[in-house]
């Protein structure tokens, strides 16, 4: 028993392990702190409304077919060039 459990502790950090070097050199891990499904309704205004709601750093309607309005706790530019300074979500 303790065999398997320490053999099903090793998959699971390989699994996390991977996925964290996958996803943090290209970005995608970062991102959003809330993302909102009505972009449609929102535009052409999600980056006004992000910062209405408290994001001061903006948002934008995000792929698939732009379907969730997605405010940024890191913009795009700062992620890319590495000056992302830490933001709080606004707590409603």
């Amino acid at each position: 028993m303790e065999a398997k459990l320490s053999s099903d502790v090793r998959k699971i950090l390989i699994v996390a392990v991977t996925m964290m070097v996958l996803l943090f050199p290209t970005g995608e891990a970062v991102k959003y702190g809330m993302c909102q499904p009505q972009c449609l309704e929102i535009q052409p205004d999600c980056n006004a409304w992000c910062k209405r709601i408290g994001y001061p750093k903006g948002g934008e309607c995000v792929e698939p077919h732009n379907i969730d309005c997605c405010c940024w706790e890191v913009p795009p530019s700062e992620r890319l060039n590495g000056t992302a300074e830490s933001l709080l979500p606004l707590h409603m």
